[in-house]
């Protein structure tokens, strides 16, 4: 069900491979040749310990080069082997037993590790270390120095008002998360709980904020869907799969705009195997489509129980969205399947 470990490679010679890493543990990374797809894909294998060792908890990876694969893990690291398993070399960004400096990073498919100018772009959690000062100083991402490993903090911080009440997160089990993605000299920020976007340019550090709202969520400027969380008995992961929120967020450098993915209100009766659900995608999303300026062009609510909305890439031929969904009459547990989108223009 962790299906958002998946990632589109083209190499120098504008060959395109399908990256897919089937779960956080998994040891492997599978590589599918796009133009010639096969049931017996090239596996790139790595160590969790010994002296190629990446650490025992891996969370995702990013390849820039066949001889460049970065995984990041639990420990405050991220490791860097290439196509053989061989570890390349080891960069930290924090200290573990210093935990009100930082906290693990991930990279999956829309929260990736994000390079620029010799620099690379951690994603960070809030940090519940820090306080009473989680509002003004849980960067968004640390910012590491390719070149001499040294780490700065993201001149972003997590908006105050996106922030959980302590008591719900012990319910939950959730802090407040973004995805964002690279588009030219920028980085744009789709905060789960906010219709806001925020624009990062990386030359100058300068922030920019613009609404941009789907149709099927809450009015409300900052949406608050813990509200209704109290009343439970439950854990509180079965209503995360039904409160509405904003999920994936992607550029789409050849037809120049953005897809934020929102997930509507769930009425829907999940009782059981809620979390491979919410992993899924739940049951329809919508997609909103904005341009380069951020501006909303258009909205599509999916179908439900069709779409697995976690496992999606871009190409020039399209926005890909994976159909193995759990609830897909069609479902094919034995491959990946995924159905292309085309923008076109209403007359």
């Amino acid at each position: 069900m962790y299906s958002n470990y998946i990632f589109l490679h083209t190499d120098s010679d504008n060959h395109e491979y399908l990256l897919y890493k089937d779960g956080p543990k998994s040891p492997q990374i599978l590589v599918y040749d796009m133009e010639c797809p096969s049931n017996d894909p090239m596996v790139i294998k790595f160590h969790r310990e010994g002296p190629n060792g990446v650490g025992a908890q891996s969370v995702g990876f990013f390849l820039r080069s066949w001889d460049e694969i970065y995984i990041p893990n639990k420990v405050h690291e991220v490791c860097v082997i290439d196509s053989t398993g061989v570890l390349k070399k080891t960069i930290k960004f924090g200290d573990i037993n210093a935990r009100d400096k930082s906290v693990y990073t991930s990279s999956t498919n829309s929260q990736p590790l994000i390079f620029f100018d010799n620099k690379m772009f951690c994603y960070q959690f809030i940090n519940k270390f820090k306080g009473e000062k989680e509002q003004a100083e849980s960067p968004v991402d640390l910012i590491v120095d390719l070149g001499d490993s040294s780490v700065v903090p993201s001149a972003l911080r997590y908006p105050s008002e996106l922030v959980v009440p302590d008591n719900l997160i012990e319910k939950v089990g959730l802090t407040t998360h973004s995805n964002r993605c690279l588009a030219h000299d920028k980085i744009v920020y789709s905060f789960w709980y906010s219709h806001y976007l925020y624009e990062y340019v990386i030359k100058t550090g300068n922030i920019t904020k613009k609404e941009a709202k789907s149709r099927y969520l809450p009015d409300e400027k900052s949406l608050s869907p813990f509200n209704r969380l109290n009343d439970r008995q439950t854990d509180g992961f079965d209503e995360v799969c039904e409160m509405p929120f904003y999920r994936h967020f992607f550029y789409d450098e050849y037809r120049k705009v953005f897809y934020r993915f929102a997930f509507p209100l769930n009425n829907s009766d999940i009782k059981s195997n809620y979390m491979n659900y919410f992993f899924v995608g739940r049951n329809t999303a919508s997609i909103m489509v904005l341009d380069e300026d951020l501006n909303v062009l258009s909205e599509t609510l999916l179908p439900e129980n069709c779409f697995n909305t976690s496992t999606v890439f871009i190409n020039k031929d399209g926005l890909w969205i994976s159909c193995n969904h759990m609830l897909n009459p069609g479902l094919d547990e034995d491959h990946l399947q995924f159905v292309r989108f085309e923008l076109k223009t209403e007359k």
